[in-house]
C-alpha cells in the first residue's frame, strides 16, 4: 500500500535521530558544533521552559520529529547530569530537577523563523562599522547567538525580556557600538516572557 505523507517531510532514521540528539546534548553541554543548532531557552511554569531551536539540521523534517528529539536530547542531558552529580557524591540526589522540563519544544530552519516571526527582536549596533571592528561585532553577535541568514549575520530573540538581557551583555563587553533593540511590529509583546 502507498503511504500519503506531507509534501518535503521525510521519515526520520533511527541513526539520524540519534546524531541529531547526540549534537543537541552536545550543545546543551557546552560544546559548539560545527554548523550546529542555536538553542533559545525560556523560562515558563515552574521549573519549565520554552525552547526553540533553529538548525538547517531539521530541513524536510517534520514538527512532531523535531519536537521529539529537542525533548529526548534534555531528557538525556538531565540524566546525564543527575548522573555525574551522583558519580560525585553517591549519598546526594537532587531535590528540584537539575534541568528544566521543556513545557513547548519548537525547531526551525533559518528560513522558517522569517516566515513564521518567532525571533521577533534584534539587537543591532547604531554605531556605523567604519567605527567598530567587522570581526569583533561577528564573533561577539555569534557568541550571543546569532544566526547566519540569507541577510547575513542578525542576533534575534523571541521576546523583549531576552532582548534585554543579551543588550546589557553586549553594552558590558562593547558599549562604542552603541547597541539598539529592534522589534518586529506587533510580534514582540506577544510573546511569553515579553
Amino acid at each position: 500500500m502507498p503511504v500519503a505523507r506531507p509534501t518535503g517531510q521525510t521519515n526520520v532514521s533511527a541513526s539520524l535521530k540519534l546524531r541529531l540528539i547526540e549534537l543537541l546534548i552536545k550543545e546543551l553541554m557546552g560544546e559548539t558544533t560545527n554548523k550546529g543548532p542555536v538553542i533559545f531557552e525560556d523560562p515558563s511554569e515552574p521549573n519549565g521552559i520554552n525552547v526553540i531551536v533553529v538548525w538547517e539540521a531539521w530541513d524536510g523534517l517534520s514538527q512532531g520529529d523535531r519536537a521529539s528529539m529537542i525533548r529526548e536530547a534534555y531528557a538525556r542531558y538531565a540524566r546525564d547530569l543527575e548522573q555525574s552529580v551522583h558519580d560525585i557524591d553517591p549519598t546526594k540526589r537532587p531535590v528540584t530537577p537539575m534541568v528544566p522540563i521543556v513545557t513547548r519544544a519548537i525547531g526551525v530552519t533559518r528560513k522558517e523563523v522569517d516566515e513564521n516571526g518567532l525571533l521577533p527582536c534584534s539587537i543591532v549596533p547604531e554605531a556605523g562599522l567604519d567605527e567598530l571592528d567587522p570581526d569583533e561585532v561577528e564573533t561577539l553577535l555569534l557568541e550571543a547567538g546569532a544566526i547566519q541568514g540569507p541577510r547575513g549575520i542578525q542576533l534575534r530573540l523571541p521576546n523583549v525580556r531576552m532582548a534585554k538581557g543579551v543588550y546589557a551583555r553586549l553594552m558590558e563587553e562593547m558599549p562604542e557600538a552603541h547597541w539598539k533593540i529592534v522589534e518586529e511590529a506587533g510580534l514582540a509583546e506577544d510573546r511569553p516572557g515579553s
